[in-house]
């Protein structure tokens, strides 16, 4: 099972802030944008980096973003772009 760990933001993520906030992440990631879900309560971008395909989420109710991982191949990369998205 993959492991999945929160993104921070500066500041506090609503439905309306995420995608100006989702955007400046994946252009500072160097990330592709392949395809954006939005739902009554959440957004679901697909993104590739070098390859690997993740989810970048995020929950109304939680306020909260993460990287969801396709496969355990794709894990390396979700838990390296979390890590670098919260630098400060």
């Amino acid at each position: 099972m993959p492991d999945i760990k929160m993104l921070t933001a500066s500041a506090p993520l609503c439905f309306t802030t995420f995608p100006r906030w989702a955007e400046q992440f994946v252009r500072e990631m160097e990330l592709t944008l392949l395809e954006k879900e939005q739902g009554a309560d959440y957004w679901r971008w697909l993104l590739d980096f070098e390859g690997a395909h993740l989810l970048l989420c995020f929950e109304h109710y939680g306020a909260c973003a993460w990287l969801q991982p396709f496969s355990d191949s794709d894990q390396e990369a979700a838990l390296w772009l979390t890590e670098q998205g919260n630098r400060p």
